[in-house]
């Protein structure tokens, strides 16, 4: 269910990224080569790998372990949850600030996922469609030759406010799943 409604909402964030600011979603010319072909048969393969580890590390390992310095309850949730997204922000090592306040916010959603759904579940399943959705439109759309990740100064912009956005509905939409699943 997260999987498919994930999917969906990634595929608006890319299409009004790519609407607002082609460059910025990764779009140049449609072309399917053997290279595009061996892309997408391993971000199909490795994929969901990546980010499930990433979920694991970050949200299930750092998260915790940060809020383990706390004694309070409510601050240790804040602190486990604030504090592992700017190491996963930096982790991505992006020098853009629109980029690194995107990966950070990306990790506050994907934390606040876990929290609401009690799980890793739901993050891991937006953190795969994201990253999968993205690997194979970056594939299809590599002009036939390898996919390049920039997140050198001046990738991002204002656009990645769009994106932000989206992440935070899905977290809305955990909510209200979740919701609407207890007594």
């Amino acid at each position: 269910m997260y999987a498919g409604a994930f999917s969906a909402l990634v595929g608006v964030a890319l299409s009004l990224t790519a609407l607002i600011d082609p460059s910025a979603a990764g779009i140049g010319q449609f072309a399917i080569t053997s290279t595009t072909i061996g892309l997408v048969l391993v971000a199909l393969l490795t994929t969901p790998l990546q980010a499930a580890g990433e979920e694991l590390l970050f949200r299930g390992a750092m998260m915790p372990l940060f809020a383990s310095w706390v004694r309070a309850v409510r601050p240790a949730l804040v602190l486990g949850m604030i504090a592992s997204s700017i190491v996963f922000g930096l982790v991505h090592m992006s020098v853009d600030p629109w980029l690194l306040s995107y990966y950070a916010v990306f990790g506050l959603c994907m934390a606040a996922m876990a929290v609401i759904s009690r799980g890793l579940e739901a993050p891991i399943a937006f953190h795969v469609m994201n990253n999968l959705i993205m690997m194979v439109v970056g594939a299809l759309f590599a002009g036939g030759g390898g996919i390049v990740i920039d997140r050198s100064v001046g990738m991002g912009g204002p656009v990645m406010l769009a994106i932000m956005a989206v992440d935070l509905v899905a977290v809305g939409l955990v909510w209200l799943y979740e919701r609407s699943q207890r007594p």
